[in-house]
């Protein structure tokens, strides 16, 4: 039996946040749905408010206590290596986790609604409306770290969008097809030409835009000079591997260093158009 589409993406959420923990900590954390919240974090906790793209006032609320944002934001600098964080720090890094979680929410959406949907505009709040009934609680827990409450919020609208779409059954998908040989001695060696290939190394960019200049221009150019891009700062920045465009995202800040975060992978089609 399936679930209801509010507690759906609630135990989505729960999934993809387990997936970025260890994904940045390697360090499993389990982290499973809980049910409705027996009472709001205090007053000083943290809250983030997430909007998709899947239609108006698709919203996704997340609600923990300052402390437990901390305490996981700390973990995560303490495996990189990073000891004697400030507590910014360690919020900071809370957030590029529950953002990593989102995005893998994100994903789980497209694939109900068979459409792409992207994290739009996310950032902290100061209040979760009260008046959302569909609340949920997901408890974070390891051995190191005990257990951590988050509470996830879903709007109306963003229900009433995954409540119109039809999950895919895997009972209606057709049963797959035997590709085993007859016998197991007929059976070719595997290929070993992937293998070598997964060693490659190809060069990974980021491109914030174009211009093209007239070479009188060009070499006008002196310390100081701007040139002006034909992408607008609101709009995702390319990443190119092997001079061709595979994907877009937004431009993020990864312990100092600059990162991104990928929002969209380009189709093949589009890809042989972008090639550079």
């Amino acid at each position: 039996m399936s679930l209801p589409a509010s507690n759906w993406l609630a135990d989505e959420f729960a999934k993809a946040f387990s997936t970025a923990f260890a994904a940045m900590t390697g360090e499993e954390i389990h982290a499973s749905l809980a049910g409705k919240p027996p009472a709001p974090p205090p007053p000083d906790g943290f809250r983030w408010q997430q909007l998709f793209s899947a239609g108006a006032e698709s919203l996704l609320w997340l609600e923990t206590s300052r402390e437990s944002a901390i305490a996981l934001g700390r973990e995560v600098l303490r495996t990189a290596g990073i000891e004697g964080s400030d507590e910014a720090s360690e919020a900071s890094t809370f957030v590029e986790v529950i953002q990593q979680a989102l995005s893998g929410a994100a994903s789980a959406i497209s694939r109900r609604v068979r459409k792409e949907v992207i994290c739009a505009a996310g950032s902290e709040t100061s209040v979760v409306p009260a008046d959302q009934p569909h609340r949920f609680q997901v408890n974070a827990s390891s051995e190191t770290l005990g257990v951590h409450q988050i509470i996830v919020v879903i709007s109306a609208a963003l229900a009433a969008v995954l409540d119109t779409a039809v999950p895919v059954k895997d009972s209606a998908l057709p049963p797959p097809v035997s590709l085993a040989p007859a016998r197991a001695e007929a059976e070719p060696a595997a290929p070993k030409t992937m293998a070598l290939l997964m060693e490659v190394e190809l060069p990974v960019g980021v491109s914030f835009g174009r211009a093209q200049m007239r070479l009188k221009d060009v070499i006008k150019l002196t310390t100081g000079s701007i040139v002006e891009l034909n992408r607008s700062i609101t709009e995702p920045v390319e990443i190119i591997v092997n001079n061709c465009v595979i994907a877009r995202g937004e431009v993020v800040v990864v312990d100092g260093n600059y990162g991104v975060r990928i929002q969209q992978i380009i189709s093949r089609e589009e890809r042989l158009r972008t090639l550079y």
